[in-house]
């Protein structure tokens, strides 16, 4: 942890480590639109878990990759992911399809609103769901909270063999 010195800023802190300026950051996290044309792009940090790509490929299991890249570059050693915020969603599908989602929230406690106005995308909270029969259950089947954590990875690895 960086110590706090009077007359620092966080984005001094922040920039110091790997020397990117605020632009880069922004354009790393997504959240600058250079290329007018499409919206910018945000890719997630996945983990394999099936040993093959949609090619047939084969690939590490455990590997890591960016669902954005093509062709997908995977990683299993020397992954550096440094994290910018941490926040919890609440999202209900229903057939692959998304129906409603709230708000980023800094932890469980905070007011998630969600899209149709409701509060938690209308999860229980874990006290009434571990007093919940199976079948009471079974209603809020596709709703879950889900841990959304922005950041910058580096890496270098190898596409699918």
């Amino acid at each position: 942890m960086y110590p706090y010195r009077k007359g620092k800023s966080m984005s001094d802190l922040a920039l110091k480590e790997d020397g990117l300026t605020i632009e880069e950051m922004a354009a790393a996290l997504g959240a600058a639109n250079n290329n007018k044309d499409r919206a910018p792009s945000v890719g997630a940090l996945k983990i394999n878990s099936f040993g093959e790509d949609a090619n047939g490929d084969q690939i590490p299991l455990g590997s890591f990759f960016l669902n954005n890249q093509n062709p997908r570059v995977y990683a299993k050693e020397g992954v550096r992911f440094r994290a910018f915020t941490n926040h919890i969603q609440f999202q209900h599908w229903d057939d692959g399809k998304l129906l409603n989602k709230s708000l980023l929230v800094l932890n469980q406690k905070a007011q998630a609103r969600d899209q149709l106005g409701g509060e938690m995308c209308g999860m229980p909270t874990y006290e009434q769901s571990i007093s919940m029969s199976p079948k009471e259950r079974e209603e809020y089947l596709g709703r879950d909270r889900y841990r959304i954590i922005r950041g910058v990875v580096s890496y270098t690895g190898t596409t699918a063999k």
